[in-house]
């Protein structure tokens, strides 16, 4: 059976935290408007990651800026992707 863990971090530097559950391989950024809760973003784990539950167990949760910045060419958006 696989848990979900959950944390509290301003994902996206506006000084608010959003809240984030952290499972095995993809976590779930939700964030809270004037009324309620909803989700967000997904993101994707890094393949060859360790677990991630001594991570959170140890405090050691950052954010982290992309090396690369989103291009937008007209309406369409290209996002750095693992290589």
């Amino acid at each position: 059976m696989h848990r979900s863990l959950g944390v509290c971090i301003d994902m996206d530097g506006n000084g608010t935290e959003e809240f984030v559950a952290v499972g095995q391989l993809h976590a779930t950024v939700f964030a809270k408007n004037a009324t309620a809760w909803s989700s967000t973003a997904r993101l994707q784990s890094t393949p060859s990651a360790p677990p991630r539950t001594a991570g959170i167990e140890q405090g050691a949760i950052r954010t982290v800026r992309p090396k690369w910045s989103q291009l937008q060419v007209g309406k369409q958006t290209f996002r750095e992707t693992a290589a």
